[in-house]
């Protein structure tokens, strides 16, 4: 079949390079613009039009699609993995089959933009890849098929990113190596959906008044994706793994425990591991490394920020 991609991240960059794969033929692809990255603030283009220029495929990056039928002319299936963008219904209804949604999610349970970080944060112990139809409103499309994976409670943002997006893409293959037989999508049911909203910036400041069982989840959900982080006057400890363990002092507090330099919350503590200063190069450094070269920062007793 001729197909039509869309997508921006890394998670979609997988599922692309894996239908390259196929004998089905991928004509054209779409994704977001370049934008600003990384403490340099240096342009770079996204995962998929980088995948893309290396496949030698037509990539586009509008800005607006309203109108733009064109871009999808003359497909048989679009597929969509995280693009980002709203698709207008000139667009997700041109191609002569269907558009579908590769969601990492056990739909209706995390419809919306980040689904991976929500089942994270959560404390969820399964989660998945749905593939469904797409519809005008957000992640509501009937169901084709899905796939189930475990948590294990140590993955990471990006870990079960990658991870997903290997199964979405095997499970994806599956489905269009049968599509001419394929069983009907089936509804979702509405009454049971989750909505996992875009995450906000405010979300990375660490709360040392929530437990630290949430904490480790959000320092897990958040790692490679800009990383939950507290602050000392205007220090900023990022903090790129972490471990919950029970005991207590006052949140925010540093202490010695037997396991190493642990933090206080409203319940527990939350052992420190990796993290990254806002100081000269910001290398991920061991909290113990830290601790000899940053004395101010990791002496027992400190206290970081309190917020909420």
């Amino acid at each position: 079949m001729r197909l039509g991609f869309a997508g921006t991240p890394d998670f979609a960059a997988i599922i692309l390079r894996e239908l390259t794969r196929t004998p089905h033929d991928v004509v054209r692809i779409l994704t977001q613009p370049a934008r600003p990255s990384g403490r340099g603030r240096k342009i770079i283009s996204s995962a998929v039009q980088q995948e893309a220029d290396r496949q030698g495929i037509p990539c586009v990056a509008p800005t607006n699609l309203k109108g733009r039928g064109d871009l999808v002319a003359g497909l048989d299936l679009l597929i969509v993995a995280a693009y980002g963008m709203i698709l207008p219904p000139e667009v997700f209804r041109a191609p002569q089959f269907a558009s579908l949604n590769v969601h990492a999610s056990l739909l209706p349970r995390w419809r919306g933009a980040a689904p991976i970080e929500r089942s994270i944060m959560a404390g969820d112990t399964e989660t998945g890849v749905s593939i469904m139809q797409i519809e005008e409103t957000l992640d509501t499309g009937p169901i084709f098929t899905v796939a189930r994976h475990q948590l294990t409670g140590d993955e990471t943002g990006g870990s079960l990113s990658t991870a997903l997006a290997k199964l979405g893409s095997a499970t994806l293959i599956d489905l269009l190596s049968d599509w001419s037989s394929h069983a009907p999508a089936l509804p979702q049911n509405h009454q049971q959906a989750t909505y996992a909203h875009k995450l906000k910036s405010v979300e990375s400041l660490i709360s040392w008044t929530t437990t630290a069982v949430e904490i480790e989840r959000t320092v897990r959900a958040l790692a490679n994706r800009g990383a939950a982080y507290t602050k000392v006057g205007t220090d900023r400890i990022r903090i790129l793994k972490a471990t919950a363990l029970d005991g207590s002092t006052n949140p925010g507090k540093l202490v010695k425990t037997a396991r190493g330099l642990a933090v206080g919350c409203r319940e527990g503590l939350l052992l420190l591991d990796t993290i990254q200063l806002n100081r000269g190069r910001g290398t991920p450094m061991s909290v113990d490394q830290a601790a000899n070269g940053h004395a101010d920062l990791f002496t027992v007793g400190t206290q970081y920020d309190v917020v909420g």
